[in-house]
């Protein structure tokens, strides 16, 4: 390719923004009560509420394709989000349930230190026009929505502390699907805290990843999302 060709494409491409998502069709609209509304409604004595100063949920995008390299992979965060734990019952895991909120709308994204935290292949800053195609291009999908959510539920717990396995129902685009996750819950400072990964797959949840000229450049079908929260009474 000349180098004109080449710039042309760069400009074509913009800010590495992802290309619109295909929404999931309008029957499939699966919803779930709020974390913190489902948490109004537990014993006292019984529920925690996340304490976002000392939580982290992170999302992570690929780039991928032959022309991978002219593409970025994309660190995400969450602003606002919101995460309840149901425990009647210390002395069974299996008691626990959790909720967890992510407004989609409200993510912070490629922050150059976290870029520079996750590894060499995500690091490097990137200019605001870049980001805010990113973030444009992110919630075009689920349009007319006002606030598209990912939401995590937990519908079963298995194991013993630490060590745990959450049956997790996943709820995304209007979307609901099932996956186990393994999880270490540990007891701290009068709560919990609860670590995990899991990794879903947009087209699973009737999204297509971004892709141009063939599959030559394009996002990864996978995302992958790493959490640490901190749980209070509450």
């Amino acid at each position: 390719m000349s180098r004109l060709g080449l710039l042309v494409l760069l400009l074509m491409l913009g800010a590495c923004a992802q290309q619109p998502l295909t929404p999931a069709p309008a029957g499939a609209a699966v919803t779930a009560p709020a974390p913190e509304q489902w948490l109004q409604t537990l014993p006292a004595d019984q529920r925690y509420r996340l304490d976002p100063d000392r939580s982290r949920l992170r999302l992570y995008v690929f780039r991928g394709g032959a022309m991978a390299r002219l593409g970025h992979n994309h660190v995400l965060q969450p602003r606002q989000w919101q995460a309840a734990l149901h425990l009647p019952d210390p002395a069974r895991p299996a008691s626990a349930r959790f909720e967890i909120a992510l407004p989609l709308a409200q993510l912070a994204i490629d922050d150059p230190a976290w870029r520079a935290e996750t590894g060499a292949a995500f690091a490097g800053e990137r200019t605001a026009e870049e980001i805010r195609g990113t973030q444009t291009n992110l919630l075009k999908p689920f349009a007319p929505d006002p606030d598209p959510q990912l939401r995590l539920s937990a519908t079963a717990v298995h194991g013993d502390w630490p060590q745990l396995v959450a049956e997790l129902r996943v709820i995304l685009a209007g979307v609901s699907r099932e996956m186990a996750v393994p999880l270490t819950v540990t007891r701290e400072a009068g709560g919990y805290r609860v670590q995990g990964r899991l990794a879903l797959r947009q087209s699973d949840f009737g999204l297509s990843p971004f892709s141009v000229l063939g599959g030559a450049l394009a996002v990864q079908d996978w995302v992958s999302a790493e959490f640490d929260l901190q749980l209070q009474p509450g």
